[in-house]
């Protein structure tokens, strides 16, 4: 018989950061139904020792998938081929969840739904589920469905995921953002939001993403540009277009830079950042004025107006980010895109 749920964990460089997550996971027993999926993403340190340990002694079953470092998506899709549960829970090795969602799903008997959307606690400020609690079935005239963007407080259905060959993007760190923010809206059906807090978000530095100025970071650039473009084949109303173009702005834009309080190398990324962006936005034919969306402080504002102002003037960066990606990983993101539902797609 399949489990009612595979956990599926990816770790790179994780030995430090991931005795909370471990130490929860040791409290799961045969009963509970759950098979644990670790994939070592090409950890350099002594992660892959301890998740061989956890196996040893675990009373659940324990899968150890080893490959080379291709990124947090990467490692999630490597899991995926391997889970065989009803529900797929995708963690981040450095968070906590409460095993006590397991119980509540078991026993409440709610209807089969595409995703269930639990609570998390995230440190950052804003970073919350606004799904609407209890069942929701997504009507083909409906709008898009807003809210889906913490994908580790969900459990994907294994028929889902079956049924949309939903894949995450390969070589990249911000695998997450093309799905929560522009995929799955349109291929979700239904989904079920519970009010359990779930998921804890530990706070810190990522263990795969790390800070700004690691090349990878502007994996962002490249991963919301694809999410972006899924759009693009998609019959939309001009407000769910409107919707998901603040999105990109506020993505693509302002949470790829940081500005210093004097001028600086912050300065000069912000004013790169800016310049693709102008491409990106005529790209996709976005109009909105990015400072009707700015989430800075007052204080950054009018030098974020003048770094606008100058960015016009550059040439195009995207040979610049291309190079670093090239640095970074020494290959372009592979995404298998999934197959957009009938109802959305144009003509």
């Amino acid at each position: 018989m399949n489990p009612f749920l595979s956990i599926v964990v990816p770790f790179h460089n994780s030995a430090e950061k991931c005795r909370p997550l471990l130490m929860a996971l040791t409290e799961l027993r045969p009963e509970d139904e759950v098979e644990l999926i670790f994939v070592d993403d090409g950890s350099t340190d002594r992660t892959l020792d301890g998740l061989r340990d956890f196996k040893a002694a675990s009373r659940c079953q324990v899968t150890i998938v080893e490959r080379e470092n291709g990124g947090p998506g990467a490692a999630k899709n490597s899991g995926l081929d391997q889970a065989s549960g009803q529900w797929v829970w995708f963690v981040d090795s450095d968070d906590v969840i409460d095993l006590k969602a397991i119980t509540i799903a078991k026993d409440a008997g709610w209807p089969r739904t595409d995703i269930i959307a639990w609570e998390i606690h995230h440190p950052h400020p804003g970073v919350a589920c606004s799904l609407p609690s209890g069942l929701h079935e997504i009507d083909e005239d409906a709008a898009p469905p807003t809210g889906l963007q913490t994908l580790p407080a969900k459990w994907f259905s294994m028929d889902f995921l079956r049924r949309t060959g939903l894949r995450f993007p390969e070589y990249c760190v911000f695998e997450d953002v093309p799905i929560g923010e522009f995929v799955l809206p349109l291929l979700v059906t239904s989904y079920f939001k519970s009010d359990f807090r779930a998921y804890e978000a530990i706070a810190g530095p990522s263990v795969t993403r790390g800070a700004s100025g690691n090349p990878r970071f502007f994996d962002r650039l490249r991963t919301i540009a694809l999410g972006r473009a899924y759009l693009e084949g998609a019959k939309l109303s001009p407000a769910a277009r409107w919707e998901f173009d603040k999105a990109f702005v506020r993505l693509f834009l302002w949470y790829s830079i940081a500005l210093s309080r004097r001028p600086g190398a912050s300065w000069v990324t912000a004013a790169r950042v800016m310049r693709q962006y102008r491409e990106e936005a005529a790209r996709f034919g976005i109009t909105i004025d990015p400072f009707d969306t700015y989430p800075g402080r007052p204080h950054s504002g009018l030098v974020a107006r003048l770094l606008w102002l100058l960015a016009a003037l550059l040439p195009s960066q995207k040979r610049y980010f291309h190079e670093l990606r090239q640095r970074a990983w020494g290959r372009e993101i592979e995404w298998t895109v999934p197959l957009m539902p009938g109802h959305w797609t144009k003509g």
